[in-house]
């Protein structure tokens, strides 16, 4: 493994593993959706798709012929803090498709003529998540929780898609597109001292540097709103605040996750599903945005049982504070975790994107031996620690169906 950060600011990280054939590359772009002006929220994704049209001295056409001769695959995708740009390719392939890559960042083509086209596609997507009432639930539930610029949906809004103009799109691309504040990560099949060299040819002569990124802010009291939503079931959504990469009660946090939402064995699937069968579907789920950490609780029941299941799943989640934490339900979780982890690690795409994440989350990398030491040394004590801090009065409840819940904080 070699982490090498060029004058330019740009982070380049390369793991060799020998006894793979392909490469990956993960190029992370400080941004993403909060690099959006409050009146055009979407014109981040305008841009993301904008990427794909073509780069340098290759048209649309051109660009998309010539990756396909390659046959590799790359991709870009916006999330509220980042843009990334991936590819995945043969190892004898990868100076052409770094080459592609770097293209896209610092010589996009962005044709204006299609803007309308994009809109139109991202508008449908939009139109699409209507009829997905979980999808929907939790999308509001991100706008109840969170305080702006962190509470935009990832698939923007019809509003701002419609205002953005292409000087808005280039814009985020001119702010964003800088080394300074990237990170390059490289894994698969490759010489360390070849890779780092192609890489200081291909953007040892970018220049510039992002702009920081907002700090979250949270909702600080409880707080609860209700969706109507004409449909026989109820969505219940929940979120509470966690922990980050950072804490010391990061991993401990993944295993009481596990314990409490371990598919068929999960307490929360026994209690809420099992024994009483309350709801099709329940689950809790840990998630970093930006540096912030949080729970997120979801619950698809109906009308006449939603209040019953809130109910049963405060209960489920409060009554782990009361030291009833099995030694086998401990071993469950660490299993499921370090089996995650390690058939994580067993793909060049994913090792490229974990060490890329880790590095923009923590400024550091984690090696899959680091992280199974960490989950095996979480503690009882630890798990109770997170537990007992899970706190419902500083969370966000949605609703979304047929009629309100009748809820005291």
């Amino acid at each position: 493994m070699k982490v090498e950060v060029l004058d330019n600011g740009l982070v380049i990280i390369i793991d060799p593993i020998k006894e793979f054939e392909s490469v990956a590359c993960s190029l992370i772009i400080t941004g993403g959706m909060v690099a959006d002006l409050p009146d055009t929220v979407g014109a981040s994704l305008i841009l993301t798709e904008l990427l794909n049209r073509g780069a340098g001295d290759l048209s649309h056409i051109d660009y998309a012929e010539f990756v396909d001769s390659l046959g590799a695959r790359l991709w870009q995708e916006c999330f509220y803090d980042r843009f990334t740009l991936s590819a995945i390719c043969y190892h004898r392939r990868l100076t052409d498709v770094l080459k592609l890559l770097s293209l896209k960042v610092r010589v996009p083509r962005l044709p204006e003529s299609e803007l309308s086209s994009i809109k139109n596609s991202l508008l449908q997507q939009i139109e699409a998540v209507k009829d997905s009432p979980s999808d929907l639930a939790l999308e509001r539930l991100n706008a109840l929780y969170f305080n702006p610029p962190y509470n935009r949906s990832l698939l923007g809004d019809s509003s701002g898609l419609h205002q953005a103009t292409y000087e808005n799109i280039t814009d985020i691309w001119s702010r964003c597109f800088k080394p300074n504040g990237s990170i390059l990560s490289l894994a698969g099949k490759i010489a360390i001292d070849d890779a780092l060299q192609l890489s200081k040819e291909l953007f040892g002569d970018w220049q510039g540097e992002a702009e920081a990124l907002p700090e979250i802010v949270t909702a600080t009291r409880w707080s609860y709103k209700h969706i109507d939503y004409n449909s026989e079931q109820t969505q219940v959504a929940i979120i509470l605040p966690g922990y980050n990469l950072e804490h010391p009660l990061y991993f401990a946090a993944l295993v009481y996750t596990k314990i409490m939402s371990n598919g068929l064995v999960g307490r929360l699937f026994i209690e809420v599903r099992e024994k009483r069968g309350l709801a099709y579907s329940v689950y809790l789920s840990d998630n970093i945005v930006h540096n912030y950490g949080y729970f997120l609780l979801y619950a698809g029941t109906t009308a006449d049982r939603a209040t019953e299941t809130l109910d049963v799943i405060k209960e489920t989640i409060t009554t782990a504070t009361l030291g009833n934490i099995t030694a086998n339900e401990i071993l469950r979780a660490k299993n499921g975790l370090k089996t995650s982890l390690t058939l994580a690690s067993q793909s060049a795409q994913s090792r490229a994107v974990a060490n890329a994440k880790h590095w923009f989350k923590l400024g550091k990398l984690l090696t899959l031996a680091e992280m199974l030491q960490k989950v095996n040394d979480v503690t009882l004590d630890q798990i109770q620690q997170v537990a007992e801090a899970v706190d419902f009065k500083s969370g966000s409840v949605l609703t979304l169906g047929g009629r309100a819940l009748n809820l005291d904080s």
